[in-house]
Protein backbone atom coordinates (compact mmCIF):
# COMPACT_ATOMS: atom_id res chain seq x y z
CA UNK A 1 0.00 0.00 0.00
CA UNK A 2 1.43 3.38 -0.78
CA UNK A 3 1.40 6.15 1.94
CA UNK A 4 1.30 9.82 1.30
CA UNK A 5 -0.50 12.98 2.70
CA UNK A 6 -2.50 14.75 0.59
CA UNK A 7 -1.17 18.09 -0.48
CA UNK A 8 -3.44 19.90 -2.82
CA UNK A 9 -4.18 23.18 -4.23
CA UNK A 10 -7.75 24.12 -5.31
CA UNK A 11 -8.16 25.24 -9.31
CA UNK A 12 -11.04 26.94 -9.76
CA UNK A 13 -11.94 26.41 -13.15
CA UNK A 14 -14.88 28.94 -14.59
CA UNK A 15 -16.11 28.24 -18.25
CA UNK A 16 -19.79 29.56 -19.91
CA UNK A 17 -22.50 26.72 -19.41
CA UNK A 18 -22.05 24.21 -22.10
CA UNK A 19 -24.96 23.43 -24.28
CA UNK A 20 -23.83 20.07 -26.10
CA UNK A 21 -26.60 17.71 -24.24
CA UNK A 22 -29.41 15.38 -25.51
CA UNK A 23 -31.55 16.88 -22.72
CA UNK A 24 -32.00 20.01 -20.59
CA UNK A 25 -30.46 19.17 -17.51
CA UNK A 26 -30.05 21.62 -14.55
CA UNK A 27 -27.19 22.65 -13.56
CA UNK A 28 -25.59 22.88 -9.39
CA UNK A 29 -24.58 25.87 -7.88
CA UNK A 30 -20.35 24.97 -8.47
CA UNK A 31 -20.04 26.74 -4.91
CA UNK A 32 -21.66 23.77 -3.48
CA UNK A 33 -19.00 21.43 -4.55
CA UNK A 34 -15.81 20.36 -5.30
CA UNK A 35 -14.72 17.26 -7.43
CA UNK A 36 -11.20 15.50 -7.14
CA UNK A 37 -9.90 14.47 -10.44
CA UNK A 38 -8.09 10.52 -9.81
CA UNK A 39 -6.25 9.21 -12.44
CA UNK A 40 -4.75 6.23 -11.21
CA UNK A 41 -2.09 5.27 -13.09
CA UNK A 42 0.01 6.78 -16.41
CA UNK A 43 2.68 6.65 -18.51
CA UNK A 44 3.34 2.90 -19.83
CA UNK A 45 1.29 3.76 -22.87
CA UNK A 46 2.64 7.07 -24.36
CA UNK A 47 0.13 7.72 -26.87
CA UNK A 48 -2.46 7.66 -24.16
CA UNK A 49 -1.23 11.57 -23.27
CA UNK A 50 -3.76 12.29 -25.53
CA UNK A 51 -6.52 11.03 -24.44
CA UNK A 52 -5.61 12.01 -20.93
CA UNK A 53 -5.36 15.74 -22.34
CA UNK A 54 -8.89 15.85 -24.21
CA UNK A 55 -10.63 14.57 -20.62
CA UNK A 56 -9.20 17.43 -18.75
CA UNK A 57 -9.54 19.71 -21.22
CA UNK A 58 -13.13 19.03 -21.16
CA UNK A 59 -13.74 19.05 -17.57
CA UNK A 60 -12.06 22.46 -17.61
CA UNK A 61 -14.13 24.02 -20.68
CA UNK A 62 -17.65 22.31 -20.12
CA UNK A 63 -18.31 22.85 -16.37
CA UNK A 64 -17.55 24.52 -13.54
CA UNK A 65 -17.00 22.79 -10.64
CA UNK A 66 -13.96 23.69 -8.83
CA UNK A 67 -11.74 20.48 -9.75
CA UNK A 68 -8.66 19.59 -8.10
CA UNK A 69 -6.80 16.53 -10.36
CA UNK A 70 -4.11 14.06 -8.76
CA UNK A 71 -2.33 11.83 -11.67
CA UNK A 72 -0.12 8.63 -10.63
CA UNK A 73 2.66 8.26 -12.78
CA UNK A 74 4.20 4.77 -13.30
CA UNK A 75 7.70 6.31 -12.85
CA UNK A 76 10.04 3.28 -13.95
CA UNK A 77 8.12 2.63 -16.94
CA UNK A 78 7.28 6.87 -18.56
CA UNK A 79 6.94 6.67 -22.18
CA UNK A 80 6.05 10.13 -22.80
CA UNK A 81 8.55 13.03 -23.46
CA UNK A 82 9.03 15.97 -21.22
CA UNK A 83 7.06 18.93 -22.63
CA UNK A 84 4.15 16.27 -22.91
CA UNK A 85 4.85 16.07 -18.42
CA UNK A 86 5.15 19.57 -18.15
CA UNK A 87 1.60 19.98 -19.80
CA UNK A 88 -0.08 17.30 -17.89
CA UNK A 89 1.13 19.38 -14.64
CA UNK A 90 -0.80 22.44 -16.12
CA UNK A 91 -4.19 20.34 -14.93
CA UNK A 92 -3.11 17.80 -12.35
CA UNK A 93 -0.44 16.97 -9.82
CA UNK A 94 1.67 14.63 -11.35
CA UNK A 95 2.41 12.01 -8.24
CA UNK A 96 5.20 9.42 -9.80
CA UNK A 97 5.40 5.95 -7.99
CA UNK A 98 7.39 3.06 -8.70
CA UNK A 99 6.60 -0.63 -8.65
CA UNK A 100 2.86 0.46 -8.15
CA UNK A 101 0.01 -0.02 -9.41
CA UNK A 102 -3.93 0.62 -10.18
CA UNK A 103 -5.18 -0.91 -6.68
CA UNK A 104 -2.42 1.05 -5.04
CA UNK A 105 -3.07 4.27 -6.34
CA UNK A 106 -6.42 3.51 -4.84
CA UNK A 107 -5.49 3.02 -1.90
CA UNK A 108 -3.45 6.27 -1.64
CA UNK A 109 -6.66 8.58 -1.65
CA UNK A 110 -8.12 7.61 1.75
CA UNK A 111 -11.84 9.04 2.17
CA UNK A 112 -11.18 10.59 5.33
CA UNK A 113 -8.40 12.59 3.83
CA UNK A 114 -10.36 13.58 0.65
CA UNK A 115 -13.19 14.48 3.11
CA UNK A 116 -11.02 16.60 5.18
CA UNK A 117 -9.69 18.69 2.33
CA UNK A 118 -13.19 19.75 1.28
CA UNK A 119 -14.06 17.48 -1.60
CA UNK A 120 -17.71 16.52 -2.16
CA UNK A 121 -16.62 13.92 -4.66
CA UNK A 122 -14.19 12.06 -6.35
CA UNK A 123 -13.66 11.63 -10.35
CA UNK A 124 -11.63 8.00 -11.03
CA UNK A 125 -10.59 8.34 -14.56
CA UNK A 126 -8.66 5.88 -16.61
CA UNK A 127 -5.94 7.05 -18.87
CA UNK A 128 -7.45 4.94 -22.09
CA UNK A 129 -10.52 7.28 -21.42
CA UNK A 130 -11.74 10.29 -23.22
CA UNK A 131 -14.49 12.62 -22.16
CA UNK A 132 -17.17 13.94 -24.88
CA UNK A 133 -17.91 17.59 -25.26
CA UNK A 134 -21.39 17.14 -23.91
CA UNK A 135 -19.57 15.92 -20.11
CA UNK A 136 -20.41 18.10 -17.44
CA UNK A 137 -19.72 17.62 -13.74
CA UNK A 138 -22.67 21.00 -13.19
CA UNK A 139 -25.09 18.69 -14.49
CA UNK A 140 -23.71 15.04 -13.91
CA UNK A 141 -24.35 16.10 -10.23
CA UNK A 142 -27.57 17.69 -10.26
CA UNK A 143 -28.62 13.97 -11.61
CA UNK A 144 -27.03 12.31 -8.67
CA UNK A 145 -29.09 14.62 -6.66
CA UNK A 146 -31.95 14.06 -8.15
CA UNK A 147 -31.71 10.74 -8.27
CA UNK A 148 -30.17 9.91 -5.05
CA UNK A 149 -27.14 8.08 -7.31
CA UNK A 150 -23.93 7.33 -5.15
CA UNK A 151 -21.97 6.59 -8.35
CA UNK A 152 -22.39 8.17 -12.23
CA UNK A 153 -20.88 7.55 -15.38
CA UNK A 154 -21.51 9.03 -18.76
CA UNK A 155 -22.45 6.05 -21.20
CA UNK A 156 -19.02 4.86 -22.59
CA UNK A 157 -18.57 3.80 -26.32
CA UNK A 158 -16.73 0.48 -26.60
CA UNK A 159 -18.03 -0.38 -23.01
CA UNK A 160 -17.88 -4.39 -22.51
CA UNK A 161 -20.61 -4.07 -19.82
CA UNK A 162 -24.25 -3.59 -21.71
CA UNK A 163 -25.28 -1.66 -19.30
CA UNK A 164 -22.13 1.14 -19.34
CA UNK A 165 -22.83 1.47 -23.38
CA UNK A 166 -24.89 4.21 -24.42
CA UNK A 167 -28.39 3.41 -24.97
CA UNK A 168 -31.27 5.42 -26.96
CA UNK A 169 -35.16 4.70 -26.20
CA UNK A 170 -38.09 5.79 -27.08
CA UNK A 171 -39.27 6.90 -23.73
CA UNK A 172 -39.16 9.76 -21.90
CA UNK A 173 -38.01 8.12 -18.66
CA UNK A 174 -34.28 7.14 -20.80
CA UNK A 175 -34.01 10.27 -21.82
CA UNK A 176 -30.95 10.83 -18.93
CA UNK A 177 -29.90 7.93 -18.61
CA UNK A 178 -30.64 4.30 -16.53
CA UNK A 179 -30.11 2.95 -12.95
CA UNK A 180 -28.15 -0.59 -13.26
CA UNK A 181 -26.33 -2.66 -10.69
CA UNK A 182 -23.27 -2.87 -12.23
CA UNK A 183 -20.79 -0.09 -13.82
CA UNK A 184 -17.56 -0.77 -15.75
CA UNK A 185 -15.17 1.81 -13.78
CA UNK A 186 -14.08 4.43 -16.47
CA UNK A 187 -14.82 7.80 -15.65
CA UNK A 188 -16.73 6.91 -12.49
CA UNK A 189 -18.27 9.85 -10.19
CA UNK A 190 -18.70 8.92 -6.80
CA UNK A 191 -20.26 11.02 -3.53
CA UNK A 192 -18.44 10.41 -0.67
CA UNK A 193 -19.81 7.83 0.60
CA UNK A 194 -19.65 5.65 -2.53
CA UNK A 195 -15.61 5.97 -2.52
CA UNK A 196 -15.46 5.29 1.19
CA UNK A 197 -17.03 1.59 0.10
CA UNK A 198 -15.00 1.62 -2.89
CA UNK A 199 -11.57 2.34 -1.13
CA UNK A 200 -13.03 -0.25 1.60
CA UNK A 201 -13.12 -3.05 -1.81
CA UNK A 202 -9.69 -2.37 -3.18
CA UNK A 203 -6.90 -4.78 -1.76
CA UNK A 204 -3.58 -4.24 -3.12
CA UNK A 205 -2.33 -7.59 -1.27
CA UNK A 206 -5.08 -9.63 -2.81
CA UNK A 207 -6.19 -8.29 -6.39
CA UNK A 208 -3.52 -5.74 -7.25
CA UNK A 209 -4.94 -5.65 -10.79
CA UNK A 210 -8.71 -4.59 -10.26
CA UNK A 211 -10.51 -7.16 -11.90
CA UNK A 212 -13.99 -8.12 -10.21
CA UNK A 213 -14.19 -5.23 -8.39
CA UNK A 214 -16.86 -3.09 -11.01
CA UNK A 215 -18.75 -6.28 -11.03
CA UNK A 216 -19.46 -6.72 -7.18
CA UNK A 217 -19.52 -3.25 -6.16
CA UNK A 218 -23.82 -3.21 -5.99
CA UNK A 219 -23.71 -6.43 -4.09
CA UNK A 220 -20.88 -5.37 -2.05
CA UNK A 221 -21.84 -1.36 -1.27
CA UNK A 222 -25.57 -2.38 -1.10
CA UNK A 223 -24.78 -4.08 2.83
CA UNK A 224 -23.09 -1.29 3.73
CA UNK A 225 -24.82 2.54 2.00
CA UNK A 226 -28.86 2.24 2.24
CA UNK A 227 -30.05 2.93 -1.15
CA UNK A 228 -26.89 2.22 -2.75
CA UNK A 229 -27.65 3.23 -6.75
CA UNK A 230 -25.48 3.33 -9.80
CA UNK A 231 -26.64 5.87 -12.34
CA UNK A 232 -25.44 5.80 -16.64
CA UNK A 233 -26.05 9.02 -17.98
CA UNK A 234 -26.54 8.26 -21.34
CA UNK A 235 -26.76 11.78 -22.11
CA UNK A 236 -23.15 11.97 -21.40
CA UNK A 237 -20.64 10.01 -23.69
CA UNK A 238 -17.04 9.07 -23.10
CA UNK A 239 -14.59 6.31 -25.51
CA UNK A 240 -13.30 3.38 -24.13
CA UNK A 241 -9.62 3.75 -26.21
CA UNK A 242 -7.39 0.71 -26.72
CA UNK A 243 -10.11 -1.76 -26.10
CA UNK A 244 -7.62 -4.15 -28.21
CA UNK A 245 -4.96 -4.03 -26.30
CA UNK A 246 -3.83 -6.97 -23.97
CA UNK A 247 -2.73 -4.55 -21.35
CA UNK A 248 -5.14 -2.29 -20.09
CA UNK A 249 -4.54 1.23 -18.28
CA UNK A 250 -5.22 -0.63 -14.72
CA UNK A 251 -2.37 -2.74 -15.29
CA UNK A 252 1.65 -2.10 -15.09
CA UNK A 253 3.37 -5.30 -16.77
CA UNK A 254 3.98 -7.94 -13.65
CA UNK A 255 -0.21 -7.47 -13.59
CA UNK A 256 -1.13 -7.34 -17.61
CA UNK A 257 -1.38 -11.23 -17.53
CA UNK A 258 -5.31 -11.99 -17.88
CA UNK A 259 -4.81 -15.50 -16.21
CA UNK A 260 -3.05 -13.84 -13.32
CA UNK A 261 -5.47 -10.95 -13.08
CA UNK A 262 -8.29 -13.48 -12.99
CA UNK A 263 -6.42 -15.74 -10.15
CA UNK A 264 -6.17 -12.51 -8.31
CA UNK A 265 -9.87 -11.65 -8.67
CA UNK A 266 -11.27 -14.97 -7.43
CA UNK A 267 -8.33 -15.19 -4.29
CA UNK A 268 -9.76 -11.49 -3.35
CA UNK A 269 -13.45 -12.42 -3.61
CA UNK A 270 -12.85 -15.72 -1.48
CA UNK A 271 -11.21 -13.89 1.34
CA UNK A 272 -13.30 -11.19 1.32
CA UNK A 273 -16.42 -13.79 1.74
CA UNK A 274 -14.58 -15.31 4.46
CA UNK A 275 -13.37 -12.50 6.17
CA UNK A 276 -16.43 -10.71 6.27
CA UNK A 277 -19.00 -13.41 6.46
CA UNK A 278 -20.66 -11.96 3.97
CA UNK A 279 -22.33 -13.61 -0.04
CA UNK A 280 -21.45 -11.53 -2.65
CA UNK A 281 -23.50 -11.74 -6.18
CA UNK A 282 -22.27 -10.51 -9.39
CA UNK A 283 -24.42 -7.47 -10.66
CA UNK A 284 -26.23 -7.50 -13.82
CA UNK A 285 -24.16 -6.34 -16.75
CA UNK A 286 -27.45 -7.03 -19.50
CA UNK A 287 -30.85 -5.18 -17.32
CA UNK A 288 -31.36 -2.16 -16.23
CA UNK A 289 -33.40 -1.30 -13.08
CA UNK A 290 -35.13 2.39 -13.89
CA UNK A 291 -34.69 5.13 -15.57
CA UNK A 292 -33.28 8.77 -14.51
CA UNK A 293 -35.06 12.09 -13.61
CA UNK A 294 -33.12 14.76 -14.98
Amino acid sequence: MLNFYLSISIVLFIVPESTIAIVNIPEVDKDDYSVLVVIPGFGYHGHRYTFVLQSLKVLKEQSTVPTTCMLFQYSDIVHISQRKQDKLKEFCTVLPYYYANYADFIKAVPYNLVILSGFTHVLLLLDDITLHDNYNLNKMIHVMNTNNLTVASPAVHFAKYWTTKKHIFNHDLYDVGHISESLEIFAALFTIEGWKCWYDMVEPALNAAGWGYDAYIQSYCSKRIPNFRIGVLDSMEATHNDRHWKIQSSYIPTHSSSLNAGQQQSNWLEVLKNRRNETYELGSTKFFIAGLQP
